[in-house]
């Protein structure tokens, strides 16, 4: 199927519970494009677009199935060779039927899309990439399948924030390719202009999945790691080299950083198995392997980054994996040294190929993928709220804290403060909000130090039902809040339910965190020892959070 590119996009009516085909895109008979679509068949809930503003003028060539018909094997008989062709015109007619040209992309507005986390504006995405803070702005490039709701055809997104809550989507970073399509990486500022494309340019590296398309497996292509290069600050990204050859298997997920004490830069690659391995370079294009170790239970996506101890000077090495498992040691630039067993950061299982950010020196800022399942508004996964770690001494040995960056708190407008007595309610109004709860505090003293939030100023007097609000917004009435105070007698257990979700508290100290919104619930207890993301209903927003078992304070950040 023939198109004259006059257009900014073609368009593809798309439906999750059709056959999946394989599409062939060429110019002038030479490929550029290859990507698995399930096309409707029928009447299309979506439509997925892709950019083809730079072929304005000329005729691309879509083509379904192989592609090329040299490559078609039709067998021995003529009845074979017949249902070819058969399958053949059946797939055309449905590329014609689903396939159309516009100069403006489809827009989701869908009610119940996370507004303080991260999602695609459509299709699937995984691990985030290329996590960069660069004059002024956070990058982030993320694993996207942009023409479906479920794994594959890997691209690189791309977003930027000022604040790490707020993120613009932008045009597609890098495709895949007849290396293979684009697996997971990172960024690097080369300030010494190491790689000769020019100082404060930033390298990218990224696996290419060399067999992982049909492109690449045609031309025996294996996993490599290779660079691609931008001279405008992370907006444009030009594929350049192969850097690391393939050392084993499906080898993958780059991590590169700067090594001050033994002068080198270092990339840590997983290999195959639970094993990974470091490699040293001089000007980050040619890698010598420094070393190879094993460590069980871990896997792909690895991180090695430096941490600092609470309340000392003291720092350790943290390596880090895709399921949040760690350890923690010491690293001389050539070989990590284990100092603990394997520990555990998260409370469950939904977070995923977390990275650090480049470019921040007092700050170690991690980035997780959430692995959700609702894909009802078009797009499926969200990227957990950037998360700050740092290390603390415990009885138990070094563990990682792990708290929001405290630009969240800065995206809040009000908060409001409440007394539990055993027992509190209150429906959410259908805004993400961040919760403290706090059992141990003094009511008194918790009032006097309540923060402004643009203005906002709420206090209580020693009841907590006359609630002072130093604006002229609305203010609580006595009564409105004494029914959220309830006195329910003696309750042994703590209990924190929003909707039919309760939390597992019981084995929290005195405070907690909990952030709410559409289709997920953040907690965070411990003082940060403990991290949990839990999926919850699109329509969480809507529902009431109880607390009841405990005396303290709550505050409640809107």
């Amino acid at each position: 199927m023939r198109f004259d590119i006059s257009k900014k996009y073609i368009l593809f009516a798309v439906d999750k519970n059709c056959e999946e085909r394989k599409l062939h895109f060429y110019i002038d008979d030479n490929k550029f494009m290859e990507f698995d679509i399930r096309l409707a068949e029928g009447e299309a809930k979506y439509y997925f677009p892709m950019d083809v503003s730079d072929y304005f003028g000329r005729v691309i060539d879509i083509r379904v199935g192989c592609g090329n018909s040299e490559s078609v094997n039709f067998g021995d008989g003529e009845e074979t060779a017949e249902k070819v062709d058969i399958e053949a015109d059946a797939d055309e007619k449905v590329l014609k039927a689903s396939v159309g040209l516009s100069d403006e992309k489809p827009r989701l507005d869908y009610k119940y899309r996370p507004r303080l986390h991260f999602t695609a504006e459509m299709g699937w995405i995984n691990d985030p990439n290329g996590l960069i803070y660069k004059d002024g702005l956070f990058h982030m490039y993320y694993q996207w399948n942009p023409y479906g709701i479920d794994w594959g055809n890997m691209h690189w997104g791309h977003a930027v924030s000022k604040n790490l809550i707020d993120w613009e989507c932008l045009d597609t970073a890098l495709t895949p390719d007849d290396y293979g399509t684009v697996y997971s990486g990172c960024a690097f500022s080369d300030d010494k202009n190491a790689a000769g494309f020019g100082a404060g340019s930033i390298i990218y590296f990224y696996t290419a999945s060399g067999g992982r398309n049909e492109w690449s497996a045609s031309k025996g292509r294996k996993h490599v790691q290779r660079i691609a290069v931008s001279n405008d600050n992370g907006y444009t990204l030009r594929k350049k080299c192969t850097v690391v050859e393939h050392i084993a298997d499906e080898n993958r997920d780059p991590k590169v950083f700067w090594h001050e004490e033994s002068k080198a830069y270092i990339m840590i690659l997983y290999l195959e198995g639970n094993d990974f391995v470091i490699l040293r370079s001089d000007d980050l294009i040619h890698w010598k392997e420094s070393c190879k170790f094993t460590a069980d239970k871990m896997w792909e996506c690895p991180d090695l980054f430096k941490l600092k101890v609470e309340g000392s000077d003291e720092t350790k090495w943290v390596f880090w994996s895709a399921d949040g498992y760690y350890m923690i040691g010491e690293f001389d630039g050539y070989t990590f040294k284990k100092e603990s067993n394997m520990l555990f950061a998260y409370g469950s299982k939904l977070g995923y190929a977390a990275q650090t950010f480049a470019g921040i020196d007092d700050r170690c800022i991690s980035v997780a993928w959430l692995r959700t399942e609702n894909d009802k508004g078009g797009f499926r996964g969200m990227m957990a709220i950037p998360m700050e770690m740092s290390l603390k001494r415990t009885e138990k040995g070094y563990r990682i804290n792990i708290k929001p960056v405290r630009e969240l708190w800065d995206r809040f407008k009000t908060v409001r403060e409440f007394k539990i007595i055993e027992r509190f309610e209150e429906k959410l109004n259908d805004k993400p909000v961040a919760i403290v709860v706090d059992w141990n505090d003094k009511p008194q003293e918790l009032a006097e130090n309540t923060e402004d939030v643009e203005g906002t100023r709420v206090g209580m007097d020693e009841n907590y039902c006359n609630m002072r609000n130093t604006t002229d917004s609305k203010r609580d009435s006595i009564d409105e809040c004494c029914s959220k105070i309830k006195n329910s007698g003696t309750v042994t257990t703590k209990k924190i339910r929003i909707g039919d979700i309760g939390l597992d508290i019981n084995e929290s100290d005195h405070k907690m965190v909990i952030i709410i919104d559409n289709g997920i619930i953040t907690y965070i207890s411990n003082d940060g020892e403990r991290y949990t993301e839990i999926e919850a209903p699109e329509d969480i927003l809507s529902k009431n959070l109880s607390i009841e078992g405990m005396e303290g304070i709550i505050r409640i950040y809107e």
